[in-house]
């Protein structure tokens, strides 16, 4: 989901960016098939935008990094141009492709739940991603070495991620706890 979404840089320890944070739980929804209801097309100053609901936001970002961002004032950037005390709204553009993802290199265990995960981040070669109308499940399973040797993979770079076991409402899942993928 992160690398999906080119995001770059989070610690708990750190107060979170929020402008990637509201970002990413944009995004997050918008090319999730069960999050495409939460995004909604409104007016903003004129201009079509795509929309969430702050709820919805606070939803996605407990879910994934157990913290909820501050409503209040912030500065806007080019794609988040808007935020009227209950929903924010971002630019709609056309072709816009989601077609970067992570394959894990390492997976270790400290036994209590956390995890250290290395992984390298790939884009799938666009043709192939338009003509799927995403990337396809397989390559979600491919293993680094596989990942590798594909020839319809170009690698962008490398992170490393902090993750702990989360309870998400009876389903077993993880959050995250820091993210790193300065290439991203």
């Amino acid at each position: 989901n992160f690398s999906e979404l080119y995001f770059r840089h989070f610690s708990r320890d750190e107060t979170p960016d929020r402008v990637a944070l509201v970002d990413f739980a944009y995004l997050h929804n918008k090319i999730n098939s069960f999050g495409r209801d939460k995004i909604s097309v409104r007016q903003w100053n004129g201009e079509a935008c795509y929309s969430i609901s702050a709820a919805d936001v606070d939803q996605t970002l407990e879910r994934f990094f157990g913290v909820q961002p501050d409503h209040g004032e912030f500065e806007l950037d080019t794609h988040l141009v808007g935020f009227d005390g209950e929903r924010y709204y971002f630019l709609a553009a056309d072709g816009e492709a989601y077609n970067t993802f992570s394959v894990a290199r390492e997976l270790l265990s400290d036994g209590s739940g956390t995890y250290r995960v290395s992984f390298d981040v790939y884009d799938l070669d666009i043709i192939t991603y338009f003509d799927a109308g995403s990337i396809p499940d397989a390559y979600y399973a491919l293993t680094a070495a596989e990942a590798e040797e594909n020839g319809l993979l170009t690698c962008r770079g490398s992170g490393e991620a902090t993750l702990e076991d989360y309870d998400n409402n009876g389903s077993a899942t993880y959050r995250l706890i820091t993210y790193d993928c300065p290439e991203n």
